[in-house]
């Protein structure tokens, strides 16, 4: 088998294992009725890269799915897959800034914050906190050495925080992930 079949059968098994995790995920969320029908029905799906992430959300129910990354090839593919309905060509901390404001809906972001650098993750907190409607959720997961940040989140967002050990192998390395899902406060102060 050629090099090239061989590294297209690895990313293929990797983008199946990567929904199915996901998929988990998000249906242990609803059972415990942290996500509802209503948080799914528009949905930006930050950082999806080819699509995994875009169909895990749409295997549980969502409805409308903006699909972000800033690797045009791997939306295009997963374009082209049909794992992706709508992608946008976008950093992540720009499009968050350039959202509509009063966003009704859900952010999510998997397994992508792990590679910003630590300077960005307080700025998109803040237009998230800016841009989303209050009730909007923002469900995300995170490494164990990014939990300092995540104390910033208290004056903008109710928040709880799971422990996914399964989540852990989805990226190279052996890294113990966490998922926080966050609500927007009624009243929070910027």
């Amino acid at each position: 088998m050629s090099e090239n079949k061989t590294a297209t059968i690895e990313v293929e098994s990797y983008t199946k294992r990567r929904r199915v995790v996901l998929r988990r995920l998000l249906v242990n969320l609803i059972r415990k009725e942290h996500l509802t029908n209503e948080d799914l029905k528009n949905v930006v799906d930050l950082g999806s890269y080819e699509g995994s992430s875009t169909m895990a959300l749409r295997d549980v129910g969502a409805k409308e799915v903006v699909s972000v990354d800033k690797n045009p090839f791997a939306l295009s593919k997963g374009h082209n897959a049909g794992y992706i309905e709508k992608p946008i060509e976008s950093d992540m901390a720009d499009y968050v800034a350039q959202m509509d404001e009063n966003f009704h809906g859900t952010v999510a972001a998997f397994n992508c914050i792990l590679y910003l650098p630590e300077t960005d993750i307080p700025n998109i907190i803040d237009n998230l906190g800016n841009k989303l409607a209050p009730g909007s959720k923002f469900i995300f997961t995170f490494s164990k050495t990014q939990e300092a940040w995540i104390s910033k989140f208290s004056t903008i967002f109710n928040h709880e925080q799971f422990s996914t050990q399964f989540l852990t192998g989805l990226t190279q390395g052996e890294l113990d992930y966490n998922c926080c899902i966050a609500t927007k406060k009624a009243n929070s102060l910027q």
